[in-house]
């Protein structure tokens, strides 16, 4: 789960959909509807993108603490 090769396909899949909802975005700007979408899309997108970075950290640390409290 934590390994490079798996990172990696994450972070390519996370890349592609940016591109296709750019692409999406670029083609209807046009609409006004679309633009209200973006106030909806942009944070999801974001807090995506925290979760894709931060869920490696989270997971190393719990592994550590739960590691350390069945050592003793």
């Amino acid at each position: 789960m934590l390994s490079p090769a798996y990172r990696y396909r994450k972070y390519a899949l996370f890349v592609l959909r940016t591109l296709c909802v750019a692409a999406i975005y670029f083609l209807l700007w046009d609409h006004a509807w679309i633009r209200w979408t973006l106030l909806i899309t942009l944070p999801l997108h974001c807090f995506n993108f925290l979760i894709l970075v931060g869920w490696r950290y989270f997971l190393e640390r719990e592994m550590r603490l739960r590691h350390d409290r069945l050592s003793y």
